[in-house]
C-alpha cells in the first residue's frame, strides 16, 4: 500500500474535512512497534459517527458522542516532522493486496482504484488509523524533498 504524506500544519484541517465529507468505516489505534499487537481500539464505524475535539494539550475521538480515546499532543508537536499520511489499499481481481513499490501519482492510470483509504498518524507512540471505503481524494500541495517526495492534501474540490 502506498502512502502520501501531508504537511503537519494542515493535520486537523485535513482530518476535519475527511470526517465531514467521507464516511469512515473503522477506527484503529495500537502501540507503535507492536506489529499489530497491543490494540487499544479497533472499532467498526458502520452505522456510527466519528468526531474529534482538539485543544492545545489533547486530541480526543468520539464514537456516537462517547469519548473513545485521547492522545496527548505535547510530544507530537515537538518531534513529528511530517503530518498525517493517506494510504491507499488496492486489491487485484482475486482480492489480493497490491503493493506499489515506487513513488507514484495517486491517480496513475496503470494502478487499480483503491478499495480503502487509510488516514494515519502517530501520536504519543500510538498509531492512529481511520479507514474509509474507496478513495479519499488528494491533490499535490508542495515538495517535501524535491524531486522524490511530495506533500499532498485532501482535495476539497473533488466532493
Amino acid at each position: 500500500m502506498e502512502q502520501y504524506w501531508m504537511p503537519r500544519e494542515l493535520d486537523f484541517e485535513n482530518l476535519r474535512f475527511s470526517l465531514d465529507n467521507y464516511i469512515p468505516d473503522n477506527l484503529f489505534i495500537r502501540n507503535v512497534g507492536s506489529h499489530g499487537g497491543n490494540v487499544l481500539v479497533n472499532e467498526s464505524l458502520v452505522g456510527k459517527s466519528l468526531d474529534f475535539k482538539k485543544d492545545k494539550l489533547n486530541l480526543s475521538f468520539f464514537i456516537d458522542s462517547e469519548k473513545t480515546f485521547t492522545f496527548p499532543l505535547q510530544e507530537y508537536y515537538k518531534h513529528r516532522p511530517k503530518g498525517f499520511s493517506l494510504a491507499y489499499e488496492r486489491e487485484d481481481d482475486e482480492g489480493r493486496m497490491v503493493f506499489v513499490n515506487e513513488l507514484i501519482d495517486p491517480y496513475d492510470s496503470k494502478f487499480l482504484e483503491p478499495h480503502h483509504s487509510v488516514l494515519r498518524q502517530i501520536f504519543d507512540n500510538k498509531l492512529l488509523e481511520i479507514s474509509f471505503p474507496g478513495r479519499v481524494h488528494l491533490k499535490f500541495h508542495s515538495w517535501l524533498d524535491k524531486p522524490a517526495w511530495k506533500y499532498w492534501v485532501i482535495d476539497k474540490h473533488s466532493i
